[in-house]
């Protein structure tokens, strides 16, 4: 394929669609997960519903159109594995998932992968969503740590058990103390440590 001599004019990621047969289940779940709200729904001539959680007009959409069937088969499939929302704090994070928690939805993995603390979801479709935030107190930490040869060796990284981290900042644990504690399996669940095939 040839190449042009133009640099690249580097877009961001702006909104997603989502193809659903669980149409009104899926909005409310977001809109509990990640306070989205629907900006503009109408139901012709499909169902549809554009949803935002910032100023933006819209940074997701669902949509339900005839005929569309569940695929068991997704895990086995290509196709998108997942989709992360970024907090600006560890406590955010975990305030978030005591919210969850509380309305009666449970992570799948809890986890530090080195750069970030993430928890992760399914939604009513089984579709993985990551909630994130950095492990470090700056990014450029973060991005340096992905080059870490102990990261590179195991992606997954340190699972942990959220109320102890909750707890350690009780106790006025500092972020990068915790991250230190957690990659030392401080923090860690009992039992063997949860396979990338439960995010997949």
């Amino acid at each position: 394929m040839p190449k042009s001599k133009r640099p690249v004019i580097k877009p961001v990621l702006h909104h997603w669609g989502m193809r659903t047969i669980k149409f009104d289940e899926m909005v409310a779940w977001y809109e509990t997960v990640l306070g989205l709200e629907t900006v503009f729904g109408s139901p012709s001539p499909v169902p549809v519903a554009f949803v935002t959680n910032d100023e933006e007009h819209h940074r997701g959409g669902f949509f339900n159109i005839p005929g569309l069937v569940d695929n068991p088969e997704r895990h086995r499939s290509t196709g998108l594995n997942h989709i992360g929302w970024n907090y600006d704090s560890l406590d955010d994070l975990l305030d978030t998932w005591q919210r969850l928690r509380e309305e009666g939805i449970k992570s799948i993995v809890d986890t530090d992968h080195g750069p970030t603390f993430s928890i992760y979801y399914k939604d009513p479709e089984d579709n993985t969503v990551e909630l994130t935030c950095l492990s470090f107190d700056t990014l450029a930490q973060a991005v340096e740590a992905c080059q870490d040869p102990v990261m590179i060796a195991n992606p997954m990284g340190a699972p942990f058990v959220p109320e102890k981290l909750i707890a350690a900042r009780k106790d006025g644990l500092s972020l990068s103390e915790i991250h230190e504690k957690t990659m030392a399996h401080e923090y860690a669940p009992e039992g063997p440590p949860p396979g990338p095939e439960l995010i997949m």
